[in-house]
């Protein structure tokens, strides 16, 4: 009877679990004015909107859905099926984009990485949510992830931008489908170095806007030679490109401004219009509406610490050989450079390589403007306004100290933040919180329930209720309440606080012992924080998914690295930890812990181990976008506390909020999704 009511009350509290987390204070806008799509929700690596919404704001009302039940989402503009998105794996893989003969021909296809299901807000109806940059992708449109704000960009706003008519730019969301383009441009060496492939041969000009210049990039010099570099007394020349052959061009850095923004726009066009410039030619009526795409991208200066150099390929070098040549790996080579696996590069084509890391700039970004003083309990109703109020400081301060709140969203009761003492040098009112109010005790242990316990999802008695625990069960300590006597608890897939008055302890130490400043993974680990997360992106610094960026760390200190994505990745090694319950590894549905199968397998959080990879799940599928992967470092370093404060159970991941940040285990979102932690041989 007793195990009957544990199971009861997992199943009865199941609906407290969360997996996706609400942004209410992101913002949005397509073009520069706000877009209606609430509510935007966070769900691992991947920014959700309402289909239906979304659709009818990029569209301008234009565009509606058509279910085919069970297998996939049509998007039609104007009574036509213009975007075709799978439901599931067995309904497709790809997006498929249709010209304006529709179906069955697609003009474009590319990878789903999160297929769009139906999700139920908290006081809103069931509605289909998607995958907000697939989305865009789908349409052409560029999105723009600065802090809390998301900016959709539409074709009609580069065209714009470009200096075309408004007569001459058409349906050009529409069109542009037609030939949609693969463009991207290095990070910053001493040059700049770009890439656009088009989807049919067709003839490209490339564009740098800054500081309200439209500078064309690609020509040729007095003699007739093509160029990559314009300098005075050449012309700009539209060049010849196939998607086999992608034009590639070089321009100059745009400096070290933190935070400057720069935009590089390519039109391509589908005949060859010479010397003109392609704006020209589609004012003049020489290009119609038809005949040209026109896509653009942004990118900021950043503070991170990796140098990069461009350097040119050798005769008969093959890029593996060029990497190795250069200390690069392949897969890193072809993410900076926009390389498809197997392509061949012409000689002397200049290719951006990483050459090594700013001492500088890792201790500028150890640094910080606050200074700490304990952690403070969310309470329900808390949000970063009442916060920040109380304690005399702004909700971006609250935010940027706290890397448990992703961009746009609030802190979760029961989650801990970093107490900000002093913003500056000057001492906020923060330190007068009471001391019921602060976990001050991080550590691990062992007890029992003295009683049946009701556990709450926070250390106030009076909190919601995430479960029962019966009498006589054992329960892992996690932290403590010194005021109140109230222990955060792990009990099978609960986590919360029950009084330490009705506990039996049977064993507790206080956690961690010693800083990890020596930590070969901590310390590679960390030094690329603020990289972008990319889907699919390979690349410490210019954009890196989760199961890209533990590959590349592990490569990086001389470990054997599993090879992504994460549910391969998840499958190699030793579980070291799990959380009770079911879970998925190497396509079957498990449950944990099983000590015939995995008999190293504990629940114990003391078995987690610096560089052990910490498995996120959604649900028990194999699909794409249900998974997340990070690595367990347990405690920031010193080093790395002036910034961050204390991170309980902290690791390190690439997360679409905030980049390559530090997350905690036991924070309310990630301990909701985490399965289990697998451990593989040191060393290569």
């Amino acid at each position: 009877m007793i195990r009957a009511s544990s199971c009861i009350a997992l199943i009865g509290f199941a609906a407290l679990a969360i997996s996706q987390q609400p942004l209410p204070n992101l913002k949005v806008d397509l073009d520069g004015k706000p877009a209606e799509l609430a509510p935007v929700m966070l769900e691992l690596n991947t920014y959700l909107v309402p289909l239906r919404q979304a659709v009818t704001a990029i569209t301008s009302g234009r565009g509606k859905l058509r279910p085919l039940p069970g297998t996939s989402i049509d998007i039609m503009v104007d009574d036509q099926v213009r975007i075709r998105i799978p439901m599931n794996v067995k309904a497709g893989q790809y997006v498929e984009v249709f010209g304006k003969e529709g179906p069955p021909k697609a003009v474009k296809q590319f990878p789903i990485e999160s297929y769009p299901y139906e999700i139920t807000p908290k006081g809103s109806p069931p509605a289909t949510f998607i995958d907000v940059e697939l989305l865009c992708s789908a349409f052409g449109i560029t999105t723009d992830f600065n802090g809390a704000k998301l900016s959709m960009i539409t074709p009609q706003f580069w065209a714009k931008e470009m200096g075309v008519a408004d007569t001459k730019i058409g349906d050009r969301l529409l069109l542009n489908l037609e030939n949609l383009p693969e463009f991207g441009v290095s990070p910053p060496a001493r040059t700049i170095l770009g890439w656009v492939r088009p989807a049919r041969a067709s003839f490209v000009q490339a564009y740098r806007l800054d500081d309200g210049r439209k500078d064309p990039i690609v020509g040729v010099n007095a003699l007739g030679d093509p160029i990559e570099v314009i300098t005075p007394g050449d012309t700009p020349k539209v060049r010849e490109a196939r998607p086999d052959r992608p034009l590639r061009f070089e321009t100059y850095n745009y400096g070290d401004s933190l935070g400057k923004t720069i935009s590089f726009v390519t039109i391509v066009a589908s005949k060859d219009i010479g010397e003109r410039d392609p704006i020209q030619a589609i004012n003049s009526g020489d290009l119609k509406p038809n005949e040209w795409s026109i896509v653009g991208i942004r990118q900021r200066v950043s503070d991170l610490p990796v140098i990069y150099d461009n350097v040119a390929i050798n005769q008969g070098e093959e890029v593996a050989a060029f990497a190795e040549r250069n200390k690069n790996a392949p897969a890193i080579v072809r993410a900076l450079n926009g390389l498809r696996q197997g392509a061949s590069v012409p000689p002397g084509t200049k290719l951006c390589v990483m050459i090594g890391l700013s001492e500088e700039l890792i201790s500028k970004a150890q640094s910080s403007r606050y200074e700490f003083k304990g952690l403070y309990e969310v309470q329900p109703g808390d949000t970063l306004k009442s916060l920040a109020d109380a304690w005399s400081v702004t909700p971006d301060d609250i935010q940027a100290t706290n890397a448990v709140v992703p961009a746009g969203g609030e802190p979760l009761p029961g989650d801990l933040l970093n107490v900000i003492a002093k913003k500056d040098g000057v001492a906020t009112t923060a330190p007068e919180i009471k001391p019921a109010e602060q976990e001050n005790v991080q550590m691990t242990g062992i007890a029992s329930a003295k009683v049946e316990l009701t556990v709450t999802q926070t250390s106030r008695p009076d909190s919601p209720v995430v479960g029962k625990i019966p009498k006589d069960r054992y329960m892992e300590l996690i932290g403590k309440v010194e005021a109140t006597n109230m222990y955060r608890v792990r009990y099978e897939q609960i986590m919360g606080f029950v009084p330490g008055s009705s506990l039996d302890i049977r064993e507790s130490n206080a956690v961690p012992l010693a800083d990890p400043n020596d930590d070969i993974v901590a310390r590679e680990a960390l030094k690329y924080l603020g990289t972008p997360y990319l889907w699919g992106g390979n690349s410490l610094t210019r954009g890196i998914d989760c199961s890209h960026y533990v590959a590349a760390v592990y490569n990086r200190i001389g470990w054997k690295a599993p090879s992504p994505p994460v549910v391969i990745q998840e499958t190699v090694g030793e579980v070291i930890h799990c959380k009770p319950g079911q879970a998925r590894r190497a396509g079957r549905t498990i449950v944990l812990p099983d000590p015939v199968r995995f008999r190293n397998a504990t629940s114990n959080m003391r078995s987690l181990g610096s560089g052990d990879r910490v498995i996120f799940q959604r649900g028990l599928t194999d699909a794409s976008g249900t998974r997340h992967t990070g690595l367990y470092i347990g405690r920031v370093p010193a080093t790395w506390r002036k910034r961050f404060g204390e991170i309980p159970y902290a690791f390190a991941h690439a997360s679409s909020s905030r980049g390559v940040t530090v997350g905690s285990l036991t924070s309310r979102y990630y301990w909701n999704l985490y399965r289990f932690s697998c451990r593989s041989a040191r060393g290569g």
